[in-house]
């Protein structure tokens, strides 16, 4: 049992997984990559303007897209509610009047309804007009004068399908780290389980860092232009210079064990949060050199050997 974790490291070393002969995401021409920081993605489009008339009241409304918002399997997610992230663009104005403006008033309200976003623009027009007229009485003339008032309203909405609010719960998480020490060629393996809210593996240790991607992300843009993040099922290992972390299969490794502790940061990342106090469970293996020798083995192969050159010489005397 004592061999089993050398054979299992010779494995991983032999490993040559399909995730490492994908094309690196990040040298993609022309194409901006998400990481974390959505300013990356922060381009707004241009809105659709369909202006609708009511009397002296002109206006449009138009909901161009939503702040921060990724696309996982087709799927579209926003951090928080649809309301509170879309992009509403709109106006609104009047035309001239025969009279004098009293008020112009438009006010802007977004609401969710059974899975759509709904913009809704209302606008108040309150203008007046003065009417005089002559009248005349026991032959005496005199100009009267009174305001008639008019009130004018609109109401416009703009619809579009709700994103949905993204999972972002990664409780209950927990990190395998198993070393082990005093071998031939000691070593730490860190298992980072793989889940489906969980776009960035992060493992830190003596300022060395290196980053598994789950799903690589890339800024694209809707119908009207405004960016988001499309997240592609294409992984990828960004290595660390220093040679310090390596990953074989699906383990991080450090040649090293037992590790520093403190040294040691491990982070997972959703689309909008970081997780850096995940669980760790660890597993510390304690050896000596000669038990990963494989003894019987080595004296079959041995033996065989030494009853090759035996036979060699034997051959060799009777030809001599």
């Amino acid at each position: 049992m004592k061999t089993i974790p050398l054979i299992f490291f010779a494995m991983l070393l032999c490993h040559t997984a399909s995730a490492f002969d994908l094309p690196a995401p990040f040298s993609i021409v022309n194409e901006k990559v998400f990481d974390g920081d959505w300013s990356v993605a922060h381009g707004e489009g241009t809105p659709v303007k369909h202006v609708k008339r009511s009397n002296h009241i002109r206006g449009w409304i138009d909901i161009i897209g939503f702040r921060e918002m990724c696309n996982i399997d087709g799927v579209d997610y926003i951090n928080i509610s649809p309301k509170d992230t879309a992009i509403v663009k709109r106006d609104s104005w009047h035309t001239s009047v025969d009279g004098t403006v009293v008020s112009f008033k438009s006010t802007c309200t977004v609401r969710e309804y059974y899975g759509f976003t709904i913009a809704t623009q209302r606008t108040t027009f309150h203008w007046k007009k003065k009417i005089c007229r002559k009248v005349c009485h026991n032959n005496k003339c005199h100009i009267e004068c009174h305001w008639t008032h008019h009130h004018e309203y609109q109401t416009i909405s703009a619809v579009e399908k709700s994103p949905k609010v993204f999972n972002n719960s990664i409780d209950c998480y927990n990190i395998t780290i198993t070393s082990y020490n005093n071998s031939v060629t000691p070593y730490t393996l860190i298992y980072v389980p793989p889940r489906w809210n969980i776009v960035k593996q992060t493992v830190t240790y003596r300022n060395a860092t290196a980053s598994w991607y789950n799903l690589t992300g890339l800024v694209q843009k809707n119908d009207v232009g405004t960016e988001y993040v499309k997240f592609l099922n294409k992984s990828k290992f960004v290595i660390d210079e220093k040679g310090t972390i390596t990953r074989r299969a699906e383990y991080f490794v450090i040649n090293e064990a037992p590790l520093n502790w403190s040294l040691l940061d491990i982070r997972v990342c959703t689309p909008y949060i970081e997780k850096s106090d995940c669980i760790c469970n660890t597993t510390i293996y304690n050896s000596k050199p000669s038990d990963f020798i494989l003894w019987k083995p080595l004296v079959t192969v041995v033996g065989i050997l030494a009853s090759f050159i035996i036979g060699i010489c034997i051959i060799t005397g009777k030809i001599a």
